[in-house]
């Protein structure tokens, strides 16, 4: 959580930077509310398969209309929904969008320490499915968004907030969807996602390192042509699975391998 609201929040520091008064926001408290956002989302099974997003994507509803920002939801599939917010600015120059996934992968409950769909905040840290993968980014950039508006910050480009579905399994009630089916919704010159890295020592920033991509899925069918190996030289390179021996005669030393 903490790396994902360091990304969020320094951009928006930048943004910022020329600003003074009572204008300035309270980074403290900021900290504290989204956590308890994160917390809350946690708390919201969307483990895909088979996702339900669209639980998260309506607590998040809930949240922007508390604040009079208007959204839309846009569902690639029954129950699973991304969640588009925008705030106008000048139109200087192209939008930012700011974005993360609110599905997660699904858990072995056995094998945690804390509930994982608890949302348990312990000595600093937000525990459960999703907290740092990706609910703690969806929160970090849910809360910039949030302080650019009350805030009333002047911006010559307008900034989008994407949450969005299906991450975790191809995306294609995702971003898959939304840049098909809903691209004029979230067409920006940037994005913000999750990757990267900001390190940290003695409560200092180090260095900011910054990922331009990530590894894509690729399906593959692979055949095999041959003839089958004999039923002796199966059953001894079956044990060990390897390949059938190389040499004329099997591992067993009995019959030849064809």
């Amino acid at each position: 959580m903490t790396r994902a609201v360091l990304i969020a929040i320094c951009g928006l520091s930048v943004g910022l930077a020329g600003q003074s008064g009572p204008g300035a926001p309270d980074f403290r408290a900021a900290r504290e509310e989204v956590a308890q956002t994160l917390s809350a989302l946690v708390k919201i099974d969307t483990s895909n398969p088979p996702g339900n997003e669209t639980k998260a994507a309506a607590f998040i509803r809930q949240i922007l209309d508390k604040e009079g920002i208007p959204s839309e939801l846009f569902e690639g599939q029954p129950g699973r929904a991304n969640l588009v917010a925008r705030l106008k600015g000048s139109g200087r120059r192209r939008p930012l969008l700011l974005m993360g996934h609110t599905d997660v992968v699904g858990v072995e409950r056995d094998k945690w320490s804390f509930d994982p769909f608890g949302g348990t905040i312990k000595d600093g840290y937000v525990y459960g499915r999703g907290a740092s993968d990706d609910k703690g980014m969806t929160s970090a950039c849910l809360e910039a968004f949030l302080l650019l508006h009350r805030l009333k910050v002047p911006l010559d480009r307008d900034v989008i907030f994407l949450a969005e579905a299906d991450e975790e399994a191809g995306g294609r009630a995702g971003i898959g969807f939304m840049v098909a089916q809903h691209w004029d919704k979230i067409e920006s010159e940037f994005a913000l996602n999750e990757g990267g890295w900001i390190y940290q020592k003695d409560g200092g920033v180090q260095y900011v390192g910054v990922a331009t991509t990530e590894k894509v899925p690729r399906g593959l069918r692979v055949t095999a042509k041959g003839r089958a190996a004999t039923d002796q030289c199966r059953a001894s390179t079956t044990r060990s699975r390897t390949s059938p021996p190389r040499s004329a005669r099997s591992a067993a030393g009995s019959r030849p391998c064809a």
